[in-house]
């Protein structure tokens, strides 16, 4: 993964409210978040972490607030710079994966390798590393819907690996699949953080998926409720 010796992510009193009614999704919520770091952002439905999560990659802007990443700060830059950074540093994991249906397992991993314009043999060099990683060398040339929930999801996480990002962001990466793969999939997260220690924060409202976390922030109507760090890490 890349250096995460200079990593840091802090969320400094970040409100976001939607519409003309003016809902507050997330509310005067600061956060530190340290290198290595795996940490369950653990509510119901509807409480939040979704948005904390989008704020914390550059996908939203906050109404208040600030978010900093690396000592830059992601509410003062353009969409652009918003997207260079995504691109080299972050990688996102989606509840219902995201994969491009018309593009190989291997063309989805190679995907934000390729993007930032990347050689296409060092594309699919990583790639074929990642999913070595996972353990789905043997589809590489299968498609999203020649495969199971649970090879889906594994794809997924090769696809935000492959860049080597600092920080993995989780949105319910289990919400989607059954037990015994969900199960599977958060052994993996465990594995990648405690080898590679990117700094991993997952969206979740299963207490059994927050137990893999070193650190559980409990979120409720936009606020944060409670903040325990569970060991030691890795």
């Amino acid at each position: 993964m890349s250096d995460s010796s200079t990593f840091q992510l802090r969320v400094v009193g970040v409100s976001k409210t939607y519409g003309d009614h003016h809902v507050n999704a997330v509310k005067d919520v600061s956060l530190n978040f340290q290198a290595g770091e795996f940490v369950a952002l653990m509510g119901p439905s509807g409480c939040g972490k979704s948005t904390l999560l989008n704020l914390m990659g550059g996908i939203d802007k906050p109404t208040g607030g600030q978010v900093w990443f690396d000592e830059q700060d992601l509410t003062a830059m353009s969409d652009e710079q918003t997207t260079k950074i995504r691109g080299t540093k972050i990688g996102f994991i989606f509840q219902f994966f995201n994969l491009l249906s018309t593009l190989t397992v291997l063309e989805n991993v190679s995907l934000p390798l390729e993007l930032v314009g990347k050689d296409e043999r060092e594309c699919r060099r990583l790639a074929n590393e990642m999913l070595l990683l996972v353990g789905l060398e043997k589809r590489v040339d299968f498609y999203p819907s020649q495969l199971s929930g649970g090879e889906m999801q594994r794809t997924a996480i090769a696809r935000a690996l492959v860049h080597r990002p600092t920080l993995i962001l989780a949105d319910e990466p289990t919400g989607n699949l059954d037990s015994e793969n969900g199960t599977a999939v958060l052994e993996l997260l465990r594995s990648v953080n405690s080898e590679f220690k990117p700094t991993i924060i997952m969206a979740t409202h299963s207490q059994d998926a927050a137990n893999y976390a070193d650190r559980i922030i409990e979120v409720r109507d936009g606020v944060v409720f409670g903040d325990k760090q569970k060991c030691s890490l890795n």
